[in-house]
């Protein structure tokens, strides 16, 4: 009779047990699920943004290309669309080119390049693929400007947006007796910016060119960290011209 009563209690058991899971297992799933979902949307989004930054890298590397190409056809560097001295980019940006033209470095595509790159992304109107070039076509300018999304840019980056040169240890050289760093174009630029406004090697300040996260808290405005950009070219010396204006007259363009 025992027997027979403890074999009725343990199938009753595993009846109520088979009839579904119970409030804590159903919590534990669903957490389990919770955290499955979270791990997946995080690496599709670390995945995007990586494939996102490649693509920047190679559309401006394509644009750098095209605008060499242009210069040896043509003997100086091609213009943007709003003229020297000032940026030029993609529609949907505060650099867009006038009546909504697409076309922002003008004469490059379908020559040189197949068509010009746009970003898909932007991150405000401050945002997207730029170029800018001086008067002269001697010096240029190219960004994926606010934009870059899954790295830090810092000055060892080969894409840093700067000609800023770092040490071994990724930070800006020392300065000289004279508060000028000449490792790049962009730190020897800190000359003029020292020299009073108006004067014949007057720059101004370039915060653009620095960076303000991370370990190095340079005076920058973010935009470094968060750009890509390359350049090319100098504005050479006239006669009687001396290196500051130079370095004045190329920073201009390629410190912007």
């Amino acid at each position: 009779m025992a027997a027979w009563y403890t074999f009725a209690m343990n199938k009753s058991a595993l009846q109520k047990r088979s009839s579904g899971f119970t409030l804590l297992e159903l919590l534990v799933v669903i957490s389990i699920v919770a955290l499955l979902t979270a791990v997946i949307a995080v690496n599709a989004l670390q995945s995007g943004q990586l494939s996102r930054d490649a693509k920047r890298q190679a559309d401006i590397r394509s644009l750098q290309s095209a605008v060499e190409l242009y210069k040896n056809n043509n003997g100086r560097y091609p213009e943007g669309c709003r003229g020297a001295n000032t940026w030029s980019g993609q529609p949907g940006t505060s650099y867009a080119c006038a009546a909504g033209s697409s076309q922002y470095i003008i004469g490059l595509a379908p020559e040189f390049i197949s068509v010009l790159p746009f970003e898909e992304k932007l991150n405000g109107l401050d945002s997207g693929y730029v170029y800018r070039t001086n008067a002269n076509g001697t010096v240029y300018k190219i960004m994926a400007m606010n934009t870059v999304e899954a790295e830090l840019v810092d000055y060892t980056n080969p894409l840093r947006s700067c000609d800023i040169r770092p040490d071994s240890l990724g930070r800006l050289q020392n300065l000289g007796v004279n508060g000028v760093d000449t490792s790049g174009w962009c730190t020897t630029a800190t000359l003029a910016a020292n020299e009073p406004p108006g004067s014949a090697t007057s720059y101004g300040s370039i915060p653009n060119c620095r960076m303000s996260t991370g370990t190095n808290l340079d005076g920058g405005n973010g935009r470094f960290e968060r750009s890509f950009g390359v350049w090319g070219g100098f504005e050479p010396l006239a006669g009687g011209v001396n290196r500051a204006a130079e370095v004045r007259n190329t920073a201009v363009v390629i410190c912007k």
